[in-house]
């Protein structure tokens, strides 16, 4: 089983060792991303060269994916064969072989909220933080609905269990929670609104 970790430090685990040094560069850990994010689905060589070396030519992008590619498979292992092509060289991950914490946090289990905590607790940081993004259209715009699909469900999942703390009365943690969300992202206006709501009935 391959574990990807992106949201917050970048985490590469394959059967339970961690080889996240193993990709020793941000390229490399963007190309593990865009393949294991496609959730199986084939991406072809060129398209992986442009998004991810837009300024370089086509052979050049190329070669550079293959180095890339080499560098992955090396990391993967006795895993490799998770990673495959098919005749005309389009790659894919066996979605069955990884596993994501931005797919765990997203999945769609809205009616579980007794799992609000947990599925919070797998939000450590912005998504690929820290890893540059190339400048091209393409990938701006892959990473930029990967991160609007994060902030949404961030935002629905902390309310929910604000809600949950609110009807149980447990005030306190409640506050305190509404005072780390205002302080991590003060341009958030629902967070000021459920700190204002906590403090109202708390009688403060």
């Amino acid at each position: 089983m391959i574990v990807l970790g992106l949201l917050g430090p970048f985490r590469f685990i394959v059967d339970q060792v961690d080889r996240t040094a193993l990709l020793s560069y941000d390229k490399v850990k963007l190309l593990a991303a865009v393949l294991c994010l496609a959730q199986g689905k084939v991406l072809q060589r060129e398209r992986l060269a442009q998004m991810l070396w837009p300024d370089l030519t086509r052979d050049k992008a190329l070669l550079r994916l293959r180095h890339a590619l080499h560098v992955l498979r090396k990391a993967l292992g006795e895993q490799a064969a998770c990673l495959v092509a098919n005749a005309e060289g389009a790659m894919a991950f066996k979605p069955e072989s990884v596993q994501m914490d931005v797919l765990e946090f997203l999945q769609a289990d809205a009616a579980q909220d007794a799992r609000l905590s947990q599925r919070l607790s797998l939000y450590v940081g912005p998504f690929l933080d820290a890893i540059q993004s190339p400048d091209t259209e393409v990938f701006i715009s892959w990473r930029q609905s990967w991160e609007d699909r994060l902030a949404l469900e961030l935002l629905s999942l902390r309310a929910r269990l604000f809600e949950q703390l609110l009807q149980a009365r447990q005030l306190d943690q409640a506050l305190a929670l509404a005072q780390e969300w205002v302080q991590q992202a003060p341009e958030q206006e629902v967070y000021h609104r459920l700190l204002i709501n906590v403090l109202m009935q708390r009688g403060d």
